[in-house]
């Protein structure tokens, strides 16, 4: 259920920067616009059309670059939702597949611990808890001579 309102966020995220991408344009076009008045010459009793910039030309300028950079906001935001998504869907089967591919059982033992017998591998129980080490365990300074006497890089 998380993962869908993920997903619907990122959506959300690309329809509102659409919705500014449009506002954009319509503010900037609406900008250019030339209202037609009609008006008296000075000397003349005539009247004439004459066709003057819209009084709120710089006020559509500003909203048009202000929705653009909404636009930009809103892409990056439905973008980066996007990415994430496919990141945690990856990562989710990743853990699955490696989840089913290491089972304790299914381990095999390394050539290191057989050569080495005060090496032993530990699996933790089935509750998460390591068990208990033997009681015949190699006292600090024996296990440091052990390790001493052993040629490790022999292989």
């Amino acid at each position: 259920m998380e993962q869908r309102n993920k997903g619907g966020t990122y959506l959300i995220s690309f329809v509102v920067g659409v919705a500014c991408l449009g506002l954009s344009i319509f503010n900037v076009i609406y900008s250019f616009k030339q209202d037609l008045v009609e008006t008296t010459y000075q000397e003349s009793s005539r009247t004439g059309i004459v066709a003057i910039s819209s009084p709120g030309k710089n006020l559509h300028l500003l909203c048009g670059v202000v929705f653009f950079g909404g636009f930009i906001y809103f892409l990056y935001l439905g973008l980066k939702g996007y990415n994430e998504g496919i990141y945690v869907e990856s990562a989710l089967e990743q853990q699955s597949e490696d989840h089913l591919k290491t089972q304790p059982d299914q381990l095999e033992p390394q050539s290191n611990l057989v050569r080495h017998p005060h090496l032993r591998l530990v699996h933790p129980t089935a509750d998460g808890v390591m068990p208990q080490m033997p009681a015949n365990k190699l006292a600090p300074d024996e296990f440091r001579k052990a390790i001493d006497s052993e040629d490790f890089w022999s292989d």
